[in-house]
């Protein structure tokens, strides 16, 4: 299993709280950019997300070679 957290992101979003709406809208357009970047990475090396949690991602790795392809994943993400 692979958990990950957006270091700084509690930081950036009471920062673009500030901002409103648009703030709001800045915050969800840069978790989907983030997300999506991670989550390409886990799936191409065999990870499977298995929940989302505000700023963090839990993903699972089965099969052959599961915890060297996790960590990889891991390095990758960072």
């Amino acid at each position: 299993m692979v958990f990950s957290d957006i270091s700084g992101f509690t930081a950036l979003s009471e920062r673009l709280a500030k901002k409103g709406r648009v703030g709001s809208e800045e915050v969800a357009a840069a978790l989907n950019l983030v997300f999506s970047k991670m989550l390409d990475v886990a799936i191409g090396r065999g990870g499977d997300l298995l929940k989302f949690g505000g700023d963090a991602l839990l993903l699972l790795f089965t099969g052959e070679d599961h915890g060297v392809r996790g960590a990889t994943a891991a390095f990758e993400m960072k």
